[in-house]
């Protein structure tokens, strides 16, 4: 049996970065900084015109049977159109997309669905009522 000291033990104080274990690859989100610690990765921010479509989007999808509400989905392609250009043209510097598509998608969806329940509305109306 082998005598433990304090020459053989590891430093408590040493904050090297292990090796990673057989099979398993070193973590990949983040860049490696000196002393061994790792970076978190800065997203850029959120382009506010991408969270209004989005908002304004899935609102106007939950209202879209009162026939009206559902034509606010205009806005939020609108919205959405201009916040993936802006997007585009920032380089990088703003974000969002995704929530600009969201918009973009919600919107157009009320919009249609609204259309749908206008015109079986109006189809009501014309017809003198139920058949």
């Amino acid at each position: 049996m082998a005598l433990v000291t304090a020459a053989n033990l590891p430093s408590l104080d040493s904050h090297a970065p292990r090796a990673p274990r057989a099979g398993r690859s070193a973590p990949r989100a983040g860049r490696a900084l000196p002393g061994g610690t790792m970076s978190t990765p800065v997203h850029p921010p959120v382009h506010r015109r991408a969270t209004t479509a989005l908002v304004v989007g899935v609102v106007t999808l939950v209202g879209f049977w009162t026939c009206f509400a559902g034509f606010l989905g205009v806005v939020a392609v609108v919205q959405g159109v201009r916040a993936r250009a802006e997007i585009r043209a920032s380089a990088g510097a703003l974000g969002g997309d995704g929530r600009a598509v969201a918009g973009i998608v919600t919107g157009a969806l009320a919009v249609l669905l609204s259309l749908v329940v206008a015109y079986a509305v109006l189809e009501t109306f014309a017809t003198g009522g139920a058949a």
